[in-house]
């Protein structure tokens, strides 16, 4: 019995940290997302679909055909594009050209944006995933390729 409850004690130890951290961080994205969908709203933008990395966060108005994006590097600032604007919406992966110690996809990839062509043949890169900001790139790929698909489908419709 003292054996059990000695070790149900390790495991809540051990538990209880990360249910707390996850709870946390969760509280964290969802007031970002939130501010952020109040900046678009102040610019008249009611965003249908929304996503959000470690560099930015981006969101889509189907019906009024906008594309709002922020860099978490600015404070206040969104950028707005009408997607009618979007030629082309690609995703763009930078990779590490030195060797490196560690092994896998995390030590190759250095960075991941959108990148849109626009018709006054402008491009403009929106930053998803930065090594020296995460260690993660295969769900910002994932994520980037939904957007890519979001984006691209957009376009077809304008």
């Amino acid at each position: 019995m003292i054996s059990f409850i000695f070790n149900l004690s390790i495991i809540l130890l051990i538990i209880c940290p990360m249910i707390y951290l996850f709870i946390v961080s969760g509280k964290k994205n969802n007031e970002e997302i939130n501010n952020f969908k109040i900046l678009c709203q102040q610019n008249n933008v009611t965003l249908d679909n929304t996503g959000q990395w470690v560099c930015s966060i981006i969101g889509i108005d189907q019906k009024q055909g906008k594309l709002c994006y922020k860099l978490k590097s600015e404070t206040k600032d969104i950028h707005l594009l009408d997607v009618s604007s979007i030629i082309k919406c690609q995703i763009v992966k930078e990779f590490n050209t030195t060797p490196q110690v560690q092994q896998g996809f995390r030590s190759l990839m250095n960075k991941v944006s959108l990148k849109l062509q626009l018709s006054n043949n402008e491009v403009v890169l929106i930053p998803l995933y930065d090594i020296s900001l995460s260690e993660d790139p295969l769900s910002t790929l994932y994520d980037a390729m939904e957007w890519e698909k979001i984006i691209n489908k957009q376009i077809g419709k304008s």
